[in-house]
């Protein structure tokens, strides 16, 4: 399976109708557990980053949350933050993790998938 940037990034866009960023970062790792892409993380971030496409909202506006996967192996909790300009997903994370943590890259994560428009995640 081809898990290149350009495809997902095309997934994300061609889903939600939303142009890619010029300027993109993606991590992607498959997931440990079930040795390929997190299906339902990815559709989570298609369809909040549909949403905010179609909200029409600033930069300055942001959702995120947590959410307990249990259609695969084993319950997963993932963790997200979706904004104009920036899509963070992390999976597998512990229940209560702190996602500004795991942005700020201050905390460990098993598995992201991160795409921005601001440039690198230093």
């Amino acid at each position: 399976m081809d898990r290149s940037p350009r495809r997902l990034s095309a997934a994300l866009s061609t889903e939600t109708g939303a142009r890619p960023a010029p300027h993109q970062m993606l991590v992607c790792q498959s997931c440990p557990h079930v040795g390929r892409e997190c299906r339902p993380g990815l559709n989570l971030l298609i369809q909040l980053r549909g949403a905010i496409a179609l909200a029409g909202v600033g930069e300055e506006f942001e959702l995120s949350g947590t959410l307990c996967v249990e259609g695969c192996q084993r319950p997963c909790t993932l963790a997200w933050r979706v904004a104009a300009g920036e899509t963070w997903l992390f999976g597998d994370v512990e229940d209560g993790q702190d996602i500004d943590a795991l942005v700020e890259g201050t905390a460990p994560a098993p598995a992201a998938i991160i795409r921005t428009a601001k440039g690198p995640i230093q």
